[in-house]
């Protein structure tokens, strides 16, 4: 392995979590292997609780990420609509079968404690096998991701709350799609923004690019096409098509300026709910509509470009370090 890419992979995906990702990979892939070859597959579910003791017990004693125990919950569902996605979310260690451990807390004792739920969403008459199988990697390098920053920060000794600050605003602002559902053009605007709402955000799709399954970037959600139409087109016309949208679907609506009003005061009681202060940085969205609009356009450009330099050096990066791994093999 070449020096420079042990200094590069620091940043983009830390070594502490190759062998965890390596071997949650393999247990998800040979269970979802196992729904496939079972007789009428359903839909399913199971809760699985892993000690590290008994998968690698180096992976317990590296200080930078000492995992102890990691809870997956896995579920395959069938979906009628054709989908083939795997999302997946990263939480507290909390289950039905670990509630009554002393140690039921993300840390317990300088040790990890874990949580993963994935899903893997498959067609119902066809079922992209290869495709999900991406998916389930670049999904657990994601989630990992979030759970080394999160570590990170407990190590400092933040204020662990302020952590929910930026998934607030997120999670705020995608629901504005949902709002709006005929407006598809709104939509894929802010499903193009979203991996550029945060830091942290940005960092665990970069590390989706480590994934040794994916061949080729357009294979990793935030290059498709979709994305690439909206961060391709000029803001006038983005915006002549949003305001069409809502003129033909939601005619109703008279002054579309109340839209990002409606985002801030959603955005204040969601604060207010979870006791956290609201951030000064998300005044400057309270505009009118095509600002607010345009607010979000000009911050996707600026940071793209930063995201898409950056994604490009861990992709290949990444493929230059699997070809010397596959050389040393034959070799």
């Amino acid at each position: 392995m070449i020096t420079e890419f042990k200094i590069f992979e620091k940043n983009s995906f830390p070594y502490s979590l190759i062998p965890i990702k390596e071997f949650l990979c393999d247990f998800i892939i040979d269970k979802f292997d196992w729904w496939l070859n079972r007789k009428g597959p359903a839909n399913y579910k199971d809760e699985f609780t892993l000690w590290m003791d008994d998968v690698n017990p180096d992976i317990k004693k590296n200080e930078d990420f000492p995992l102890d125990i990691l809870n997956l919950t896995l579920l395959i569902v069938r979906n009628k609509n054709g989908s083939n996605i795997v999302p997946a979310t990263v939480e507290n260690f909390v289950s039905s079968r670990n509630r009554d451990y002393p140690y039921n807390s993300f840390l317990y004792r300088g040790k990890i404690h874990l949580g993963i739920e994935l899903k893997i969403v498959t067609g119902y008459d066809v079922i992209h096998v290869e495709m999900l199988k991406e998916q389930i990697e670049t999904a657990v390098s994601h989630e990992l991701t979030h759970a080394y920053q999160y570590y990170k920060r407990s190590k400092k000794g933040l204020d662990l709350k302020l952590n929910y600050i930026n998934p607030i605003f997120n999670n705020t602002l995608m629901d504005m799609a949902k709002y709006f559902p005929k407006c598809y053009t709104l939509e894929n605007l802010l499903f193009a923004y979203y991996p550029y709402m945060s830091k942290s955000e940005s960092d665990a799709r970069i590390s989706e690019f480590t994934a040794k399954r994916i061949k080729n970037k357009s294979d990793v959600v935030t290059t498709q096409k979709d994305d690439l139409k909206i961060i391709n087109t000029n803001f006038e016309d983005l915006y002549f098509d949003i305001v069409g949208e809502f003129d033909s679907y939601y005619p109703h609506i008279d002054d579309l300026d109340i839209i990002p009003k409606r985002f801030i005061n959603e955005l204040k009681e969601c604060y207010k709910h979870f006791r956290l202060p609201f951030p000064k940085w998300a005044y400057k969205y309270d505009r009118d509509f095509k600002g607010f609009l345009k607010l979000i356009y000009d911050d996707l450009q600026k940071k793209h470009k930063k995201y898409s330099k950056k994604a490009n050096k861990v992709f290949y990066m990444s493929k230059i370090n699997d070809n010397l791994e596959l050389n040393e093999g034959i070799g």
